[in-house]
């Protein structure tokens, strides 16, 4: 977020030899350096309160009228987007551990706001969520500009937009006020990051057989949901995502659908559920595969 105003450095301490990451930039007093200073402001705020561990760390932070710096823990590991070989079962995995994590900023009232796959980072089994300077406070009367990335963002991040031409023309986008967004906002990203990393894997062990996705939850309208081809294809006619965000899966695609319905209100309604949910397709998933072999 604000590549074109900030700059990432990995440095290591002189004293210690601790890898860190060094993020700057020179603001001004402009609209954009105002943001700027705010995605600063927001992100050390979040992550010192320390909700997780499985997110960096602060060390240092100084800023300025021209110029802000922050010093975050290091994290070793692949982004979620830089991995190709990852089965589905290794993916919905990931996708739970960041539940997990996004859940317990959740119960701490915080929202993510730019979950995706480069915001994920994978490491000898574990994962962490980095880059929370978008992050807002659910008990904000007035939560102000809602920043996430397109492709990801949420339709209520995405009510009335800012300047976005003059303002971030790189692949962030800003929403202006009266975007009202909570725990499901997340749920849509998360989801997203599913379906977006359906594609890249190339496993060729995405398919089921005739599994109905009644049997895990409460999904009424969607419920025996159609395995017909023909109909499918319909539906991806009218979608302009169909190439990047259809899953062949008919059960983990209900699951994801869900995620990232249009209204909140037709979502999960919290993390709890999506693992829940997603533990619930890996049994399954794993039966199915045992009994087939």
């Amino acid at each position: 977020m604000y590549r074109k105003w900030s700059k990432v450095y990995r440095g290591k301490s002189k004293t210690t030899g601790t890898k860190v990451i060094i993020k700057s930039a020179n603001v001004t007093n402009s609209e954009i350096g105002n943001n700027v200073k705010e995605y600063f402001n927001v992100e050390r705020n979040v992550l010192s309160r320390r909700i997780s561990c499985f997110s960096p760390q602060v060390y240092d932070y100084y800023s300025n009228e021209t110029s802000i710096f922050m010093v975050e823990s290091f994290i070793e590991g692949a982004t979620l987007n830089e991995i190709k070989d990852l089965t589905v079962s290794e993916l919905v995995k990931i996708i739970i551990k960041t539940a997990r994590i996004l859940n317990s900023y959740h119960e701490n009232g915080l929202i993510h706001c730019d979950v995706k796959p480069k915001h994920i980072i994978c490491q000898n089994g574990e994962c962490f969520l980095i880059d929370y300077g978008a992050a807002k406070d659910m008990s904000e009367k007035t939560q102000g500009y809602i920043m996430g990335t397109e492709g990801y963002a949420a339709p209520e991040q995405k009510i009335t937009y800012i300047n976005e031409s003059d303002l971030l023309k790189n692949e962030t986008l800003g929403s202006g006020l009266g975007g009202r967004i909570d725990q499901r906002t997340d749920i849509f990203g998360l989801g997203r990051t599913l379906k977006r990393m359906m594609q890249i894997i190339t496993c060729g062990d995405c398919e089921l057989g005739n599994m109905t996705t009644g049997v895990l939850f409460n999904l009424e309208e969607q419920n025996g949901f159609e395995e017909d081809t023909s109909s499918n294809e319909e539906a991806l006619k009218n979608d302009p995502e169909k190439d990047r965000f259809f899953i062949a899966d008919p059960l983990l695609r209900a699951i994801a659908d869900k995620m990232t319905a249009e209204r909140k209100e037709d979502r999960f309604q919290s993390m709890l559920e999506v693992e829940e949910v997603l533990g619930d397709y890996l049994r399954l998933r794993s039966k199915n595969f045992d009994n087939n072999n």
